[in-house]
């Protein structure tokens, strides 16, 4: 990490937990403890987190630019790891202007986080889940998944997408970030090689892109499109 990433989390304790997380139980402790001031911490400056709108306008991009049929019916899309809603309520947002309906639903490992997120007003419903083991969804339940901010260090690891395309429909799309200095370490990379030469996704995209704009953090924003099987 930079000079300056260093320099900017100074006196951001809450980050610098997160970022050296080693348990689930450290996790949720983490995040229940800071879901009262965890939008107004990351709408600071000195974090800037605009990953939430750029994957929102990524995947709401795809479903427009898609012939995929989707009837008269709203959208089901899964936010997976949504804390505190901010991810849900810029779908909500950005997907009046592209006349596309959606039905979201959250899930998230910290009960605090989600008590956040249900006065956004942007899901249907709620659940809590370790997504670091087998999700408790149906096989194709949702048109689409969106992951923000949990592929990072101390958190979920890359056996989460083979989940995502589990509980996608056959050409549904996920969007996802992972923070880009662990994209090859963490194994990443590898994991998405592997899923295409096996023929279960298609990468529709993979860019770089800010995360964490005020602390010069980095993320690779992934749009993988489950392939028709």
């Amino acid at each position: 990490m930079s000079t300056r990433t260093d320099n900017a989390q100074t006196g951001r304790p809450f980050l610098t937990r997160a970022y050296k997380l080693t348990s689930v139980d450290e996790a949720r402790a983490l995040y229940n403890e800071w879901a009262a001031t965890y939008n107004q911490d990351l709408a600071d400056p000195s974090h800037d987190w605009v990953a939430p709108a750029l994957t929102a306008a990524a995947l709401l991009d795809f479903f427009s630019n898609s012939r995929q049929a989707r009837g008269n019916g709203a959208l089901e899309i899964l936010d997976a790891g949504c804390g505190t809603g901010i991810v849900g309520a810029a779908l909500a947002s950005q997907s009046v202007a592209k006349h596309l309906p959606l039905e979201i639903d959250g899930i998230d490992l910290s009960t605090g986080m989600l008590d956040v997120a249900q006065k956004t007003g942007a899901y249907r419903r709620f659940d809590t889940a370790d997504m670091s083991k087998s999700l408790a969804i149906d096989d194709r339940a949702y048109d689409g998944v969106i992951c923000v901010g949990v592929l990072t260090e101390g958190h979920v690891g890359p056996d989460v997408l083979q989940e995502f395309l589990r509980v996608l429909r056959p050409g549904g799309c996920a969007a996802v970030t992972v923070r880009e200095d662990i994209w090859e370490t963490g194994g990443y990379k590898r994991q998405v090689e592997e899923l295409e030469k096996e023929s279960k996704v298609q990468v529709v995209s993979a860019k770089s892109e800010d995360s964490l704009k005020g602390a010069s953090i980095k993320m690779k924003l992934l749009l993988l499109k489950r392939v028709l099987n």
